[in-house]
């Protein structure tokens, strides 16, 4: 695979007319869950290249969802950002756009993703975990404003990896504040190419700075990045199949479902 070596690794997509799968009725998504998945593109189970049908997509709360024999709510969104996750209106990558045009959610729901989970996790009764990836957009936030310049995109890093922090200090604490005292679990962002110096490096500062935050709430770190690391022996997630295969014989950034499979076997490791 030719991975580029910038900051948007894992945050390009092409928002398409193309619909999410649900393990559950969209329309009563939530009833009787125990599980509340939250996050971006990764975690919705985005794929470019899948047909426009309910059951061609899957994410890796499913598959936890599956082995821990919990139904998901998946409130996961494609382009979300740590700032969109709490502000409506703040940058993003295509989140307000995907509801904007409707497209369909795993779970539908109009005000952000915060206020989802909040209540969520005050009215569902006996959640027993939640799951959540954000931040890799904000990276790609950044390097869109920087035109993909990659020294501008590297002197903008301080001030995105504070508010990064700042944020998901936000969500967790809003997520604590609804009285839930089960297993949070933050997976921590995978390389697609373990052998680019500025991959390795962004990424595992965007780690972490989300460890860090995650910390002081209790929350439980699944080593995304050394799993996809692990299953990747020549460094290259591409060639070990982890991501979604194009036609031209590179790859999209986004998790094939082997990848996925492998991000989910990383939450269970500290989910059970």
């Amino acid at each position: 695979m030719k991975s580029k070596p910038d900051l948007l690794a894992l945050t390009v997509f092409a928002l398409c007319a193309i619909y999410p799968v649900s393990a559950q009725n969209p329309a009563n998504a939530a009833k009787d869950t125990r599980y509340l998945a939250l996050g971006d593109s990764v975690a919705f189970g985005y794929n470019p290249t899948a047909p426009i049908a309910l059951r061609s997509y899957e994410g890796y709360p499913d598959l936890v969802s599956n082995d821990v024999h919990r139904k998901d709510a998946n409130a996961a969104c494609v382009g979300e950002t740590s700032a969109s996750f709490l502000t409506a209106g703040a940058p993003d990558l295509g989140c307000a756009q995907w509801k904007l045009h409707n497209l369909p959610m795993w779970v539908p729901y109009s005000g952000t993703q915060i206020d989802y989970a909040v209540n969520y996790l005050r009215e569902n009764p006996n959640p027993k975990l939640v799951t959540i990836n954000i931040g890799g957009n904000d990276l790609g936030v950044l390097q869109q404003s920087c035109k993909g310049d990659l020294t501008c995109e590297l002197a903008g890093l301080p001030t995105v990896m504070a508010a990064y922090y700042g944020n998901l200090q936000t969500i967790f604490s809003r997520l604590r504040g609804t009285g839930y005292h089960g297993p949070i679990v933050l997976l921590t962002y995978y390389a697609t190419d373990y052998t680019d110096p500025v991959q390795l490096a962004v990424f595992s500062q965007l780690n972490g700075v989300a460890a860090l935050a995650g910390s002081f709430f209790g929350v439980r770190i699944a080593d995304g990045f050394a799993a996809f690391l692990a299953a990747s022996p020549g460094g290259k997630a591409c060639d070990a199949g982890l991501l979604v295969p194009l036609g031209n014989g590179t790859c999209d950034i986004h998790p094939s479902l082997l990848g996925q499979q492998v991000l989910a076997d990383a939450v269970l490791k500290v989910a059970n």
